[in-house]
């Protein structure tokens, strides 16, 4: 991975915002998934950080969105696919955020994996997940 993770913190806003609220909520961290980084999504990143033994500053980037993203194929469903089909549906794809990880989510990913020079197996995992959050940064 060589751009960094993109930096989130309390007025960001946008598709990696919401797809960091759909997995705070995975987490345990339910904050409302609208793409503002308020001080609701504020807090619940300072809980994730502090219960994961990192510098609970409410900021979200290379140390933080590593310990916040999960791999997520092919029969994984909630929140965390909803995320990445967002974030997927964002860059060319006509996929719909169900939540669910089926065969239409399983070839919008290796079809973004193709086009960004990612290893192409189907699987969000941290690389993936980097890259749609770098593709999706503005």
């Amino acid at each position: 991975m060589s751009a960094a993770w993109p930096l989130l913190k309390p007025g960001s806003q946008g598709a990696p915002v919401k797809a960091l609220q759909r997995l705070l909520a995975h987490h345990g961290n339910a904050v409302d998934p609208d793409g503002v980084f308020g001080p609701e999504t504020e807090e619940a990143v300072k809980s994730l950080q502090s219960g994961k033994g990192l510098a609970s500053d409410g900021m979200v980037g290379e140390e933080t969105w590593p310990a916040t993203v999960v791999q997520v194929a092919n029969g994984s469903d909630g929140e965390p696919v909803t995320a990445a089909q967002e974030l997927l549906a964002a860059k060319a794809s006509d996929l719909a955020a169900d939540g669910i990880f089926g065969p239409e989510t399983e070839q919008a990913t290796r079809e973004f994996q193709q086009e960004v020079g990612l290893a192409v197996d189907g699987i969000v995992g941290p690389h993936t997940w980097h890259g749609l959050l770098v593709a999706n940064a503005g």
